[in-house]
């Protein structure tokens, strides 16, 4: 998973090489394929920065819905954002609009007491 904030604020190719190396054919080649890049993310802007610099290197972009962890939480993404329906229309929107490869979303389904445990801890 490849955080999109980090990828459209640093565009140099050392730092975004780190996450997915262009620059030495790592990823994206023929050889790598099908290929499904997944980005976090809570900003279209940053969003479709990020996958327009790799896009012609796969095959389709997967927004992650789902991360649950303590990180998630404190950089606003993954599950935190699932009660964020406005949000995350515009997210895959931005993607689907302005994207000739497929764009999906890896939704994590909460039972109704695990949803109402994490947003007790929010307290």
């Amino acid at each position: 998973m490849i955080n999109a904030k980090i990828f459209a604020l640093n565009p140099s190719p050392k730092h975004r090489d780190k996450f997915f190396d262009i620059t030495h054919a790592e990823e994206g080649g023929p050889s790598d394929r099908p290929l499904i890049v997944q980005f976090c993310a809570n900003d279209p802007h940053q969003l479709l920065a990020s996958a327009h610099a790799i896009h012609h290197h796969c095959d389709a972009i997967d927004l992650n819905l789902g991360c649950p962890q303590e990180i998630a939480r404190s950089g606003h993404y993954g599950s935190f954002l699932q009660d964020e329906w406005d949000l995350i229309y515009k997210l895959v929107n931005t993607l689907h609009t302005h994207l000739k490869i497929p764009v999906t979303a890896k939704f994590r389904v909460f039972s109704l007491d695990r949803k109402n445990c994490l947003l007790r801890s929010d307290a």
